[in-house]
């Protein structure tokens, strides 16, 4: 009985060495399935990673050209605005200076209607008047006390 265990056991061996052996194979197979997969993998990998690069460097080209233009709308706002300021400035000052000429004729007309000149004229004016009405009435008068109305 010692012998049929034996050889029970022997072809047992037999049968695991074989199934290991062809396991190997398979799984060589399969290791080399999944080296070729791994190295397809990584030159896609690698592909896209050139290709990121592209962006990128694409995109910081764009960034640069952003800032730069940025930058010259800043200065181009910052002379406008300086040039606004300027214009502000004189239409400022010509409207304090139309403000004092107006005030200026306003003041002289005032003057001038208030004046004592303007008062002389107009007493002269109304005793020019008075003397015409009382020639007028004295000669009414006149008339009337000769008969002659």
């Amino acid at each position: 009985m010692a012998e049929t265990t034996n050889a029970v056991l022997e072809e047992k061996i037999n049968q695991l060495t074989q199934a290991l052996i062809a396991h190997k194979e398979d799984t060589k197979e399969d290791f080399k399935e999944r080296d070729e997969k791994l190295a397809i993998y990584k030159r896609e990998i690698r592909q896209e990673l050139k290709e990121l690069e592209v962006g990128i460097d694409s995109a910081q080209r764009v960034a640069n050209d952003v800032n730069t233009s940025m930058k010259y709308v800043k200065d181009t706002v910052g002379e406008m605005k300086t040039m606004v300021n300027g214009f502000i400035e004189m239409i400022t000052t010509q409207n304090t200076q139309i403000d004092k000429k107006l005030n200026d004729q306003n003041k002289k007309i005032d003057d001038f209607v208030n004046s004592d000149k303007r008062m002389d004229s107009k007493r002269k004016f109304l005793l020019s008047v008075l003397q015409v009405l009382a020639g007028i009435i004295g000669t009414i008068i006149t008339f009337w006390a000769s008969g002659k109305f």
